[in-house]
Order: C-alpha cells, then structure tokens, then sequence
C-alpha cells in the first residue's frame, strides 16, 4: 500500500510504503550498535518480528526463518550494490570437544525454543497506526559460533555504505502459525505486514 509523507526513510518528501525504517547513526562500525526508527505512517495496525540481538543469521534455522526476523545488508560501492563474501572458517576441532558439544546442545535447544515462540508469535513487534518506535541492535562484520567464524570479507581500499532490508516471509506465516492466532491478532485490527522494507544508505566504517 502507497501512501503520502511529508517524512521518509531518505529524509525526502516522496510517496512510499506504509513503514518505513530509519538508521538513525551517521555511520556505522562493527562492534556499534544499529539504532533504529521505525514508522507506521499509516491507518492501520501491522505487526513484524524483527530479532534485536544480532544482525547475522542463526545458522540452525532455515533461509525462511532468518529472513522473517533479520534484516539483510546490502553493501554499495559508490552508487552501485556488491557482492561482499561471506567467509566460514573452523576454528577449532569438534572431536571429543566438550565445549563445543555444549554449545551445540544449547543451539539445539534455542532453535527449538525459539520455533515455538515464533510459531505463537511471541516476539512480534507491533506497530501501531501513525505511531514511532526505535531499537538498538548489535552490528559485526564477524561472528563466531561454536566452533565456526563468520566474516565478511572487506577490501580495506574501499570505501563502502550499507543499507538494510527486511521482508516478514508470507509463507512461512501462513504455514506455521496458527489461524486462531492470527484472527485474534486481525480481531484486535492487527495484521502481519508482508511487503519489503528498504532503509536508509548510511556510510560503513571499516
């Protein structure tokens, strides 16, 4: 649904989609916080489900869940978007490892745990019509997981800006949660908000 502002995600006036989200920081660095402004400039009440303590992917859940609460970098290069690899290494071995069996243990447990709240929408966000809210969410460039670290593989020459997506999975909403649920969202005027929301480009400290 289009609809006009007189504020947007750019800071210009425009027509656009009925959330918006804004990255407040001027710039952002790993190890820095993401703050957040989000805007339902609309006449309706949504709800999204966005995870606030990591910007990387759960490696134990699928494509469907992880794009249903992260939003997604987007690196440019100039103007134009690129392709930033994303490097997996071993750090250590997994053979009789103690450490690592516990941690996997608790990452089992978590993806289960965190299944279930998702499929009774535990943690939705709801954005209420003509209303504001803001979040803070950790920023790396590299993340280690039990025994594997990932990391983004930057050309430190380079000057980079990076803007956010995030898309709730229509799909995977209507697979796994239940319609009860769901009508007692919609009977509280509350819906899921399934279209695509694109941030602001800020720059990217490296």
């Amino acid at each position: 649904m289009l609809i006009f502002l007189f504020f947007s995600c750019n800071k210009k006036v425009e027509i656009k989609k009925a959330i918006c989200i804004l990255v407040e920081n001027k710039y952002i660095k790993s190890n820095d916080y993401l703050n957040l402004l989000i805007i339902n400039s609309s006449n309706e009440n949504y709800f999204i489900i966005i995870d606030t303590n990591r910007i990387f992917d759960y490696p134990s859940l699928n494509n469907r869940y992880n794009e249903s609460i992260h939003l997604k970098p987007v690196f440019y290069l100039g103007q134009d978007i690129t392709n930033i690899r994303l490097e997996t290494k071993v750090i250590k071995s997994i053979e009789l490892d103690t450490n690592h069996y516990n941690c996997m243990k608790r990452q089992r447990e978590f993806t289960d745990k965190y299944i279930k709240d998702f499929k009774n929408l535990k943690n939705i966000l709801i954005l209420k019509k003509h209303s504001k809210i803001k979040l803070k969410i950790p920023f790396k460039t590299k993340y280690e997981n039990c025994n594997k670290c990932y990391n983004y593989l930057f050309d430190k020459e380079n000057r980079y800006s990076i803007k956010f997506e995030y898309k709730l999975n229509e799909q995977l909403i209507e697979k796994e949660v239940s319609n009860a649920i769901l009508l007692g969202l919609r009977n509280d005027s509350i819906k899921p908000f399934y279209d695509i929301i694109t941030t602001n480009k800020v720059r990217l400290q490296l």
